[in-house]
């Protein structure tokens, strides 16, 4: 019987999870994938990710939310074709900036129906964006946004190559 005991209180932790190993695969994430890795900056009591890189900007609606606030912290040049910012299903619904900055060299070669720098956009502000020499072939149309609700647009630009 004494031995029963401490066999019995054992199976009891085992059986109560006291010596599993908490479950972490969900929580691991590689540097990127997490939100916090962009720098932030706060204008006037809203807070920015600050966009430098091609790579920040393709992060948008991947690893970066489309709820968020984003504001250029440089000009950035395009190397990849252009694949839209949200879908009808998940918009973007952030705050754009382009601060004084532009983005060059906008490829869109891939023929599709109508297509914008953003897919769909609800509720959301997008201010001072230029896309400068852009390179658009075998669109019906291209905007900044193909599908806005509700959204702001203040001084924004396509300006296509010839």
């Amino acid at each position: 019987m004494k031995k029963l005991i401490p066999a019995l209180i054992c199976l009891i932790f085992i059986l109560s999870g006291c010596n599993a190993k908490p479950d972490t695969s969900a929580a691991v994430q590689s540097a990127e994938d997490l939100p916090d890795t962009m720098q932030t900056t706060t204008i006037e009591d809203v807070t920015y990710y600050m966009i430098t890189t091609e790579d920040e900007l393709l992060s948008i609606g991947k690893s970066h939310s489309l709820s968020e606030n984003y504001i250029l912290g440089s000009d950035i040049t395009l190397t990849e074709e252009w694949k839209p910012i949200g879908s009808k299903k998940d918009p973007f619904t952030g705050i754009f900036d382009g601060n004084g900055y532009k983005i060059y060299n906008l490829t869109i070669t891939e023929k599709s129906g109508d297509m914008g720098f953003f897919a769909a956009s609800e509720g959301a502000v997008i201010r001072n964006l230029i896309l400068e020499n852009a390179h658009i072939n075998h669109q019906t149309s291209f905007s900044i946004v193909c599908d806005a609700a509700a959204t702001e647009f203040t001084d924004c630009h396509i300006n296509q190559s010839k």
